[in-house]
């Protein structure tokens, strides 16, 4: 008769509950996995914040710089234009030997032109530089109370004088359209300059038709554009060209900065 070992219930229970327990190596391991999971979401969760961030940035810039850029525009195509002013120009000022064009004059009237043949008035210009008291603001600015004749386009010093009375007067009303333009710092200066340039350019060329009303031309060799002209009109194309860079982040003074470009286009016919 076999008799077979009889096994403690005892026993085998306790075995069984210890092999449900982890050991110490199973826990590192486990907290390893846990610490590098959470870390990892982590990561991905501050990757996708600054993408947020940096995609709302930009599109804040794309939206001051449309603004701005299609105010400008509008005022260069709806201009008025004669042979004396050619709807708009560029005011320069120049700084330890360089040039910054960063002011557009427009010929702008808010009713019919006094002298739509000749000068504009001071009223009937609009002007669009940088704040001169906070460069990083690009602003519109306009003199509705001056009736005064502009000086003729060839007198610079004139002009200079007369844009700084614009921009520091009290009369001037001023419109804001951006408070991100870029501002740096040159060289031989501690005060900041904004970020803009304008560029204005015709065909014929100022000096082209000067030269034609002094006999030094012909008629048929100014630079008509697409050759539009007549034995008696011709039609001169005057193009603004303007660049921006504005700041995406929240402190217009960065170094970090999105160029804008824009251009206009205005047509003048000149009488021979």
């Amino acid at each position: 008769m076999c008799v077979r070992p009889r096994t403690s219930f005892r026993t085998s229970r306790g075995r069984s509950a210890r092999r449900r327990g982890l050991t110490l190596t199973e826990l590192l391991i486990a907290g390893t996995v846990m610490t590098m999971l959470v870390g990892g979401m982590g990561t991905l969760v501050m990757a996708v914040h600054a993408t947020n961030e940096h995609c709302r940035g930009q599109a804040l810039a794309a939206q001051h710089a449309r603004v701005a850029l299609d105010r400008i525009q509008r005022a260069v195509r709806s201009a008025e234009a004669s042979e004396q002013f050619p709807g708009c120009l560029v005011q320069s000022v120049t700084q330890s030997g360089t040039t910054f064009p960063e002011t557009l004059v427009v010929w702008s009237p808010l009713k019919a032109a006094a002298d739509p043949q000749g000068l504009p008035r001071v009223n009937e210009l609009v002007v669009f530089c940088p704040d001169p008291a906070n460069p990083s603001r690009l602003v519109e600015l306009r003199d509705p109370s001056d009736t005064a004749t502009c000086p003729a386009i060839d007198n610079v010093a004139a002009w200079a004088s007369l844009v700084d009375s614009l921009k520091t007067g009290n009369a001037t009303e001023v419109v804001e359209l951006s408070d991100r333009l870029r501002t740096a710092q040159t060289s031989g200066s501690d005060d900041p300059r904004g970020c803009v340039r304008f560029q204005v350019l015709m065909a014929p060329a100022a000096a082209e038709w000067a030269d034609y009303r002094a006999a030094s031309l012909t008629w048929q060799e100014l630079s008509w554009p697409l050759d539009a002209y007549s034995s008696r009109t011709g039609m001169r194309r005057i193009v603004c060209q303007t660049e921006l860079q504005i700041v995406p982040g929240d402190s217009a003074g960065g170094h970090i900065a999105l160029p804008f470009y824009g251009s206009a286009t205005l047509n003048d016919e000149l009488v021979r």
